[in-house]
């Protein structure tokens, strides 16, 4: 019988846009006011973005300075994974300024991406050579990874695969030589496939540590459903319950080293973002090294920071991870505000 074999290959796609503003000096130099360029999209059309430019600073803080962003108009629900790569040509459409992300971050629509600020004085000075015919011209290069590209092969083989026999030896405990118990709750096991596919367990059972001498094995400060889940990870390689319980099986990941399924739940928590969690996600990121659910946690408060400082996740983290503030206002000093005159967000 012919079975089928996907395979997913991570892909991105760039799309770029120049955009010139004309008689700039004369463009509206009240504070807050903002100039938008026209809408730019990937190949599908599916990615709208659009160029925002603040000829004299976004609030009175950065009152006297330019700033442009790239402007995610329009996307799907849960957004996309970006980077961009934003420049100020001079008149002799050489690169004067960039403005530049080096990692993905997850936006989603209404996000902004980039922040150069530059002096609204510097730009108008002819000894700068910003200004052409009075036209400042800026361009634009967003990246995007696309949807994973699954890919099928078709080959002769038995029905079975080894997953599903490996899940099925498991789930009708058969030939089974160890037991997980926790909160009274008691799940048999084969200690080969579990020191085969977890680090901890490997080194457990590779010892003369009391677990081996028992094939006992007591697991405390998890809930049964989790184990569960690990199990059927360990065994099968999926984690069919991962959106119902992303935050507690990525503790549970990290606990036992099982980086392919602590990625998962970082893909899973990123993309589940709200303003009511994303102080909760944070934490839990810095809690396990989770530096994906870090990024895009900060990414995610900085661009909607005045309505998670209202949260109750908020608070926790101010009361109790106060050094994660300090990693908040770093990430805006790395984004190019300088500190004396970035935007309060926060």
């Amino acid at each position: 019988m012919a079975s089928s074999y996907n395979y997913t290959q991570h892909q991105v796609e760039e799309f770029s846009c120049s955009w010139t503003i004309s008689n700039f000096s004369f463009a509206d130099d009240e504070n807050g006011a903002s100039l938008t360029s026209s809408t730019f999209s990937d190949a599908s059309g599916r990615l709208k973005w659009t160029l925002q430019l603040y000829p004299n600073g976004v609030d009175s803080v950065q009152e006297g300075y330019v700033s442009y962003f790239a402007v995610l108009v329009s996307a799907p629900e849960a957004g996309v994974r970006a980077c961009a790569r934003l420049v100020l040509l001079n008149a002799e459409g050489q690169e004067a300024k960039v403005t530049e992300n080096n990692y993905y971050t997850r936006v989603y629509e209404g996000d902004q991406i980039g922040s150069e600020l530059f002096s609204r004085n510097d730009v108008l000075d002819d000894a700068s050579g910003l200004l052409q015919d009075d036209k400042l011209t800026l361009t634009c290069k967003i990246t995007v990874e696309k949807d994973p590209e699954i890919s099928t092969v078709q080959e002769k083989e038995p029905d079975s695969s080894l997953a599903f026999e490996l899940g099925e030896l498991w789930e009708e405990s058969l030939l089974t030589d160890c037991t997980l118990c926790v909160a009274g709750q008691e799940f048999k096991a084969h200690k080969s496939i579990l020191a085969a596919r977890c680090p901890v367990f490997r080194a457990m059972f590779l010892q003369d540590t009391k677990e081996q001498q028992t094939n006992r094995v007591e697991i405390k400060e998890m809930e049964p459903d989790v184990l569960k889940e690990i199990l059927t990870y360990i065994y099968s390689g999926k984690a069919p319950n991962i959106r119902h319980m992303a935050a507690k099986l990525l503790a549970a990941a990290d606990m036992y080293l099982l980086d392919r399924l602590k990625s998962m739940c970082e893909d899973t928590l990123c993309s589940s973002l709200t303003v009511d969690n994303a102080a909760e996600t944070l934490i839990l990121g810095d809690l396990h090294q989770a530096q994906h659910t870090i990024n895009d946690a900060v990414t995610f408060i900085n661009v909607n920071a005045e309505e998670v400082t209202k949260t109750d996740g908020w608070t926790t983290l101010t009361d109790d991870h106060p050094h994660l503030i300090t990693d908040l206002y770093q990430s805006l000093v790395s984004a190019g505000e300088p500190p004396a005159k970035r935007q309060r967000r926060f």
